[in-house]
Parts: C-alpha cells; sequence; structure tokens
C-alpha cells in the first residue's frame, strides 16, 4: 500500500511538472515541425479522419486566410507526456505543420491536456478552459483512461453525447479522437466498446472522427519505425515520433478538406 502510495505520488508529481512546462512553452514560436520522423511513415491507406462533417469555421479560416483558434482538449496524450519536450506534443507539431501549409492564417492551438483525466473530469473543465477560449474547433481525445479505470460504458457514452451537443450548440466545429493502439489500453477486455462508443456518438452528433487507434496500431508494427518506436516504455504514452504521426495524419486532411478535396 505505502508504495502504490509513492508510485501515485510520482505519477501525479510529473503531470504536475509537464503541465508546467507546457505553460511555460506556450509562447514558444515555431517554425517548423519538430521532429526528425519522416512524414511519409505516418501516412497509411485508410481514412483516418472519417465522417461527413464539413468543419465550416475551420476550413473558412485557412481557405481565407484568417485566424484560426483550436482548442486540443484531452488527457495525458494530449498534454504530451513521454515527449522529449513541450514543443514536441502533437498540439505544437500540429500548429508547426498548419503554419507551414498556411503561413497566411494566424493559427493558435491551445493545448488543455490534463494528465489522467477522464471524461467526467473533462466536461467540468469545459467551461474555464474551452468554451471561455471560443474556440473555432476543438479537437477532444478522451476514452483511453476511462476503458483502463472502467467507467462504466452507459456512463461514458452519455457523458460523449453531452459533451458533443454542448460544443455543438456553440456552433464550435470538432473532432473526436480515438484511444492510441497501445499494450495498456488494448488490454482492457471491452476496449473496443469504447472506440464503437465514440464512434456511433460522432455520428449522432454529425462531427468529425480522427481515428487514431488504426493508425497507431499500424506504427506499432512497421518496421520502419523500428528505431523510433511509436510508443514509450509504459506501453501506454506516445513518443515524439508517436505524435509527429498524429499531427501529421491531421495536417493532411485538414489541408486536403481546405483544398476542396
Amino acid at each position: 500500500m505505502v508504495q502504490e502510495i509513492r508510485r501515485r505520488l510520482t505519477f501525479d508529481r510529473r503531470f504536475q511538472i509537464w503541465g508546467g512546462c507546457l505553460l511555460a512553452a506556450a509562447a514558444i514560436s515555431l517554425s517548423g515541425p519538430a521532429s526528425s520522423i519522416e512524414d511519409g511513415k505516418c501516412r497509411i491507406d485508410t481514412e483516418s479522419l472519417q465522417g461527413n462533417a464539413s468543419l465550416p469555421r475551420t476550413l473558412a479560416a485557412l481557405r481565407n486566410h484568417h485566424s484560426l483558434t483550436v482548442v486540443a482538449v484531452g488527457s495525458s496524450s494530449t498534454q504530451g507526456y513521454g515527449a522529449s519536450d513541450p514543443t514536441r506534443a502533437y498540439p505544437a507539431q500540429l500548429t508547426a505543420l498548419l503554419k507551414a501549409h498556411f503561413p497566411h492564417s494566424a493559427i493558435h492551438i491551445l493545448n488543455k491536456g490534463v494528465g489522467g483525466d477522464n471524461i467526467d473530469r473533462m466536461l467540468t473543465r469545459f467551461p474555464g478552459d474551452v468554451f471561455a477560449e471560443k474556440p473555432d474547433l476543438v479537437i477532444w481525445q478522451t476514452g483511453t483512461n476511462d476503458a483502463i479505470n472502467h467507467i462504466p460504458i452507459a456512463r461514458f457514452r452519455s457523458q460523449l453525447a453531452l459533451g458533443l451537443s454542448d460544443l455543438r450548440a456553440r456552433g464550435i466545429d470538432v473532432i473526436l479522437m480515438t484511444p492510441q493502439y497501445a499494450p495498456q489500453f488494448i488490454d482492457v477486455a471491452d476496449h473496443a466498446d469504447y472506440l464503437k462508443a465514440m464512434r456511433d456518438a460522432a455520428t449522432a452528433a454529425n462531427v468529425a472522427l480522427f481515428d487514431r487507434f488504426s493508425p497507431s496500431r499500424q506504427w506499432s508494427t512497421d518496421i520502419r519505425f523500428a528505431d523510433s518506436p511509436v510508443l514509450t516504455r509504459d506501453g501506454l504514452h506516445q513518443t515524439d515520433a508517436g505524435y509527429h504521426c498524429v499531427a501529421t495524419l491531421l495536417a493532411d486532411r485538414l489541408t486536403t478538406l481546405a483544398a476542396g478535396r
């Protein structure tokens, strides 16, 4: 019991440190993608951003060279736990990629990831961390901690519906991001139910779904990542390479949609 308490305190302290680092890095201006991973390794044959949602505010901003405010809300894999520094978290890398593609648009991606959060705690943060920022787009990553901590699937579904309804009622574009493929997640017996719940919720709310699970499963077995694995040794969190690949796929799809393809 004492060892478990010490382990938990250490775990929580790491997240506190990362939170401070991310806030300190918020003012950093990135001139390009922060990764040595070749973008081509990240790209897969299947469509990672699914759904018929048009993302009207996002695409209008990119097409017309207007400013774009994005809130990335989620848990540790939004916060960037496992990355070598905060500029390697996926929101920072996505900022760099989108700025490279859309140099005439002022693009601001706010990282509102909090390590250890489940869907209940995320929803309590929506008023201050999401709505107050008046975003054009919210990228909502959730599901991993709910599955690992066995949050009842019925509650997870109802909270998803509530959160998506609140976002849509405010006219905010939404991309719902599924969990990554990782041993700690797939070891949960009913992990597929959480993935299905997210797909169903995205369809019902008519929002885009970023299926992170499928491409990250391919990356985990791709020999090209042998020297730069996409997961850390804890079997849960992504590395610089994993975060870069997430950012690459999101940037690719947003760029394609903005071009009308």
